[in-house]
Formats: C-alpha cells, structure tokens, sequence
C-alpha cells in the first residue's frame, strides 16, 4: 500500500480540493501517517515498515530527499497455524 501524507496534518489540501471539486478520479484522499499505520493493524508490517516509498529500495540513486508518499508491506500470518 502506498498513501500521499496529509499535509501539516490537514485532511485536505488545495490541490487535492481542485482535483476532487472538479471532478478529478479516483477521488484523492489524503491520510496522516497514523490513519495509514491502521490499515496495517493485526498484520506484521515488514522492514523498514511505514515509511517515506523511496526509503524502501534506498539502494537506487536518488537526491536523498523523502518522497511524499508513504509505503509499507505487511503480512497475513496465521498464528492459530
């Protein structure tokens, strides 16, 4: 799953409003990071977790800079098995 952080923790951001009053698709719903971190709850979230995409293949060139947009993998474990 990846996710566009919500700015200063505001739901919506100006651009986002334009798009989604003007009939932009899909609809753009921006989330704080906690709001993400809860679609991974009762999951086993992997390394490196929820964190800025390009932190999660950190070994291709780029200007070091986070993207804003988050990442995480997680997993479906059955632990009853």
């Amino acid at each position: 799953m990846s996710s566009a952080p919500a700015p200063d923790g505001h739901a919506e951001s100006p651009a986002a409003r334009l798009w989604n009053t003007c009939g932009g698709r899909p609809q753009i719903s921006l989330r704080s990071p906690l709001q993400v971190a809860r679609f991974f709850n009762g999951l086993d979230l992997l390394e490196p977790g929820l964190v800025p995409a390009n932190k999660w293949r950190a070994d291709l060139p780029g200007d070091g800079q986070d993207v804003d947009e988050l990442a995480g993998v997680a997993l479906k474990i059955d632990h009853h098995a």
